[in-house]
């Protein structure tokens, strides 16, 4: 829905070809049009049309949006891909000293290799390899979702005004395992350990989503922002 309309919400609703190939999307349908939205009556019946009188372009677009989706997907299991990305981020990241931030995927993406959908190399930015979550507990599932107590070392710059366990948001099945210890800078448990920060010279990432962790992850952010390494 987002590569359709730019944006996302709830309710959410897809529609698929026979192929099981998403052509079109949106979120809230009106029972009635109203600030220029079609009711959700309207949107039926058009999507009938279409499928019947048009259905050259129904699968066209299901094919576009289908590409569109797995280069999107793909570019976190192969960083360096097509577009000149590892070259940009090197120059500006480990020659430039930019101070960076990586979240979530980001994060995953400076390990040496990952695990996920098959074997990849990464930025090689940490000694370190992506690897599922593996809980010890049926009552934990994976992916994790949701707020997680983090033991964070508070001496660390962008963890300043923060308490030693703090409590973050998280949506992740994988995570990275650091060879070198120095490099962790928080951590969760999930009956074992989970990577949750890591640091080295310039760059800071994060396997917790900030933008989503309220008053944590705002410090957290706004640390960031006045960090200069």
């Amino acid at each position: 829905v987002q590569a359709i309309s730019g944006q996302g919400g709830w309710p959410l609703n897809v529609f698929l070809t026979p192929q099981r190939k998403p052509f079109y999307g949106g979120t809230y349908y009106p029972p009635v049009p109203m600030h220029n939205r079609a009711s959700w009556k309207d949107v039926l019946a058009s999507i009938s049309d279409a499928f019947v009188n048009r259905r050259d372009e129904i699968e066209q677009q299901a094919e576009n949006l289908t590409q569109h989706i797995e280069a999107s997907n793909n570019f976190g299991i192969n960083p360096a891909g097509e577009s000149g990305f590892t070259d940009a981020l090197q120059e500006h990241v480990i020659n430039k000293g930019k101070p960076t931030l990586g979240i979530c995927v980001g994060m995953q993406l400076m390990a040496q290799k990952g695990h996920e959908a098959g074997e990849w190399d990464g930025l090689k930015w940490f000694d370190s390899e992506v690897v599922k979550l593996h809980p010890n507990d049926a009552a934990l599932k994976v992916p994790n979702v949701g707020w997680c107590d983090t033991m964070i070392q508070t001496s660390f710059p962008l963890f300043k005004k923060l308490p030693a366990t703090s409590v973050f948001y998280y949506v992740h099945s994988y995570y990275m395992q650091c060879r070198n210890e120095a490099d962790v800078v928080a951590k969760y448990n999930f009956t074992h350990d989970v990577t949750a920060a890591i640091h080295k010279n310039n760059i800071v990432a994060t396997q917790f989503h900030p933008e989503k962790s309220q008053d944590a992850g705002l410090q957290f952010l706004e640390n960031f922002i006045n960090w200069k390494p």
